[in-house]
């Protein structure tokens, strides 16, 4: 599937949240193809999925918006690297879950 995407560096907070953004509406697409391909998908988990990448993307576009020790160059670092490895970890995780709902039926 399209939902190797991982974020792996950051140029600027600017890219960055473009990026959590259009990997989150890629998950938006591949859970509404999936719901579509598969009927025996129920409509309940499908919304909930949905409301999981929602939330997903606008929690790690808030916390892009807002790092931890602004002053420190090592603490902002670190802190982005922290989020980008907590975001695909969410991304893998949402992915997973989702591919999981055609398999339980």
């Amino acid at each position: 599937t399209g939902l190797n995407k991982e974020i792996y560096f950051m140029a600027s907070r600017k890219n960055l949240k473009k990026w959590i953004h259009i990997i989150a509406e890629e998950l938006a697409m591949e859970c509404y193809v999936n719901f579509m391909l598969f009927p025996n998908i129920k409509e309940e988990d499908f919304n909930s999925v949905l409301q999981k990448i929602y939330n997903l993307d606008k929690e790690f576009i808030s916390r892009a918006n807002h790092p931890n020790g602004t002053k420190e160059t090592k603490l902002v670092k670190n802190y982005y690297k922290s989020l980008i490895e907590n975001f695909n970890q969410s991304v893998v995780e949402i992915a997973n879950e989702m591919l999981s709902l055609n398999k339980n039926k």
